[in-house]
């Protein structure tokens, strides 16, 4: 979990293997993310953009779960 916000709520951050940045993500209501940190997940969602204040981009993200 990220200490960033947007709109009001908090963000998450995904990382590639390498632990660099590749995105932040908003999520939908109905996720319950805190079991998926620390976790490789796959997420589905819409891409919102760079956003200049992150200095990365943003993801809508609508699921997430473990990899198949």
């Amino acid at each position: 979990r990220s200490a960033l916000t947007e709109d009001g709520r908090p963000l998450y951050f995904l990382e590639d293997r390498m632990g660099r940045l590749r995105c932040y993500l908003q999520l939908s209501d109905a996720i319950a993310a805190e079991k998926f940190v620390n976790r490789v997940v796959e997420v589905s969602g819409q891409a919102l953009g760079y956003r200049s204040g992150l200095r990365a981009d943003l993801v809508w993200a609508t699921s997430i779960r473990p990899p198949e």
